[in-house]
């Protein structure tokens, strides 16, 4: 396929640097080889912003996100401090800016119970920073979630299981040409 790849690509004047080549496969395969000169094979790589890994984990992507996350919070420190700034405003803030940060492709996340904790860890990392409330002061997470306004089921695990859900239904509606409660409807007839 590679190989055919590249031939096709040279007619339409493409051309391959097989020096910034990778390839990885789901099988044993560990070298290829086009013209003489070979192809790296790598166990992970990223792919439109998101960390694909060899294996079909997600714990890479979602270790990455939640570091990009409290990069992003750490980077907004002068509005987390400011007192002129409403709780309200740092809210949307949040949900604008840090929130999607995180979630980025969660729709394909495979979501384990240690990602799961680490997720919730995240997020109440998020929110205690944005309230500027030390973990040392010993408030419960259902505190801080209750003095920042955050209903219960609006956590990240949420937000993330909303986007796969969205991202299912796109894909039964295009495979199927239905919504899903037309495909709910027909499977009861």
């Amino acid at each position: 396929m590679i190989r055919r790849l590249k031939r096709e690509s040279e007619k339409a004047g493409l051309y391959f640097n097989i020096k910034k080549t990778k390839i990885m496969t789901t099988g044993e395969e560990d070298s290829f080889e086009i013209d003489g000169e070979e192809i790296k094979t790598v166990t992970s790589f990223t792919f439109l912003g998101s960390v694909i890994e060899r294996e079909g984990k997600c714990d890479m992507e979602i270790k990455r996100r939640v570091a990009i996350g409290k990069t992003a919070m750490n980077g907004m420190e002068k509005i987390w401090k400011d007192k002129h700034v409403s709780l309200d405003t740092k809210k949307r803030l949040v949900r604008a800016l840090i929130i999607p940060t995180v979630t980025y492709g969660s729709e394909t996340w495979t979501m384990t119970k240690k990602m799961g904790k680490k997720i919730n860890a995240c997020e109440m990392w998020i929110w205690r920073k944005m309230q500027r409330i030390s973990w040392t002061e010993k408030r419960t997470n259902d505190w801080v979630r209750m003095a920042a306004g955050i209903e219960k089921d609006e956590t990240l695990q949420q937000t993330a299981l909303r986007a796969k859900l969205r991202f299912f239904g796109h894909v039964i509606h295009e495979t199927t040409g239905m919504n899903l409660a037309e495909l709910r409807d027909a499977e009861q007839s």
